[in-house]
């Protein structure tokens, strides 16, 4: 990227160092459509096309490619058993008072 944080990319569009196909950008929460992201450049004159400028995000050669995940086995889910079944006697006296109204 330009800068190496938000609040660093709000600082540069603020002070005019970023533009836009070569028109400068002066509103931070501007919306960029996709065919303008490409076009996203420091302004010529500004003092971050200097590549060795102390604000520039810095750029890490040879950093090391990281590792691809392994795939994971699908293990079989095993079904698992209420702790308690329900018994015949309990379900109906269960289903009684549910017929029951609420006052009784």
């Amino acid at each position: 990227g330009l800068s190496g944080t938000i609040e660093q990319a709000r600082q540069f569009i603020n002070h005019g160092h970023i533009g836009i196909n070569s028109h400068k950008v002066s509103v931070p929460g501007m919306l960029v459509t996709r065919s303008q992201e490409q076009n996203i450049a420091y302004m010529s004159g500004s003092p971050l096309m200097d590549s060795m400028h102390p604000m520039r995000p810095k750029v890490e050669f040879g950093a090391a490619p990281r590792p691809e995940a392994k795939p994971v086995e699908a293990k079989p889910v095993l079904a698992v058993k209420p702790a308690i079944p329900a018994t015949a006697p309990q379900a109906q006296a269960e289903s009684s008072q549910a017929n029951q109204p609420k006052g009784a």
